[in-house]
């Protein structure tokens, strides 16, 4: 991945200026820790940030689009309403499994 493609997942805009090396940001980058997903988080960009993570989740609530392009601009909250799940709490599940993944 470029430093560019870790600092969107970690929710910097595409105008930030990084004044460094790229040698220099992977170690940034390395070291900061995971942008968290919000309801507003699209499932697409849910997947692109950690698929092995996210999916089993949201399989579990009985969504089984997720290769489907529409489900890929759907929100989280858009997601947990047609499941009939609370948005919050798989907000917070979404996280922990995201931030279990990112320290193993």
């Amino acid at each position: 991945m470029t430093p560019r493609e870790w600092a969107r997942l970690q929710g910097f805009p595409d105008d930030f200026c990084f004044p460094l090396a790229d040698v220099h940001l992977y170690k940034q980058f390395g070291n900061n820790t995971m942008a968290q997903v919000t309801k507003e988080t699209m499932i697409g960009e849910l997947l692109n940030i950690n698929i092995d993570a996210a999916a089993p989740v949201l399989l579990g609530i009985g969504m089984h689009c997720l290769g489907c392009p529409a489900s890929q601009m759907e929100t989280i909250e858009e997601a947990a309403a047609v499941h009939g799940v609370d948005a919050d709490e798989l907000v917070r599940t979404l996280n922990e499994k995201l931030a279990e993944a990112s320290a193993e």
